[in-house]
């Protein structure tokens, strides 16, 4: 315990460990080589750890060399948001084979509509002879009624 926590004043280093003791929540600064020392709070007096010690670089070495250490909170949203990309792709090919059977029914319907138009043509054409042929024997009776006088 020969280092000693820097008092509140201190300019604190880029060589400095900035901590919260665990007893008083009071946030402490000593210099990087005290990592691993106890030393007492300068606030409550508890002896506590000064933490990067050789125990804590270890326990980080093997983290970093354990993947499988790492939590799976990660692979668990990536696995969520690949589940919810295929059923997201797989809505578009439903909606992209719907779409195009409702252009077929489309062309389809318009097929219709051109073929019940050209017979509406053709209807009215023969409605308007008919029309003309009436004419004719209406006028044609007329005739025959006043007995030909025209």
């Amino acid at each position: 315990m020969t280092e000693q926590l820097k008092n509140d004043n201190a300019e604190i280093l880029d060589t400095d460990i900035v901590f919260n003791c665990p007893h008083c929540t009071k946030s402490l600064v000593i210099d990087q080589s005290a990592a691993g020392m106890l030393v007492k709070c300068t606030d409550c007096g508890e002896e506590i750890e000064v933490p990067g010690g050789a125990v804590e670089e270890e326990a980080l070495h093997e983290q970093a060399e354990a993947p499988e250490a790492i939590p799976t909170v990660l692979d668990s949203a990536a696995e969520d948001l690949a589940a919810a990309l295929a059923a997201s792709q797989q809505k578009v090919q439903e909606l992209v084979a719907e779409k195009q059977e409702i252009n077929k029914r489309r062309m389809h319907l318009e097929d219709e509509r051109m073929a019940n138009l050209n017979r509406f043509k053709l209807i009215s054409r023969e409605m308007n002879t008919i029309t003309a042929a009436v004419g004719r024997i209406m006028n044609a009776l007329r005739n025959v009624e006043s007995g030909g006088k025209s």
